[in-house]
């Protein structure tokens, strides 16, 4: 499973936070949907 986690500090606090996580890719390592879609 991938990710990536930011955050923005601020005399030593964090004043912001931002994360993005790859949960389709973890849901085709486990096998509950397919590793590609079929084109129209």
């Amino acid at each position: 499973m991938t990710g990536i986690k930011s955050y923005r500090l601020h005399d030593g606090k964090i004043v912001e936070f931002w994360g993005e996580t790859d949960v389709y890719g973890l849901l085709r390592q486990a096998g509950l949907v397919p590793e590609s879609i079929p084109a129209f």
